[in-house]
């Protein structure tokens, strides 16, 4: 399945390039589109990343403090193939 963030904002983008054609309306929905799938693929990617390097501190912590840590939830957002699928 693709993204529902980029299928959303790329069926809002493409309906008003369809009903409008290319205006002012349009360049504001494709620049929100851009933004919405740069964000759901390059932040969510990079904290998913972050999460794994917090995960792995948490288990060296544990061996030396002898606590044990809660884990941190990895997610990676979505590939770049989700991505290409909503359009």
């Amino acid at each position: 399945m693709p993204s529902s963030h980029s299928s959303t904002v790329t069926a809002l983008a493409t309906s008003i390039l369809i009903k409008e054609g290319i205006n002012t309306h349009f360049i504001i929905a494709l620049a929100f589109a851009l933004i919405t799938i740069r964000d759901s693929f390059g932040v969510r990617y990079m904290a998913g990343v972050q999460a794994e390097y917090l995960n792995d501190l948490s288990e060296q912590l544990k061996m030396k403090i002898k606590i044990e840590p809660l884990k941190i939830k990895v997610v990676k957002g979505h590939k770049k193939k989700k991505y290409l699928q909503a359009y």
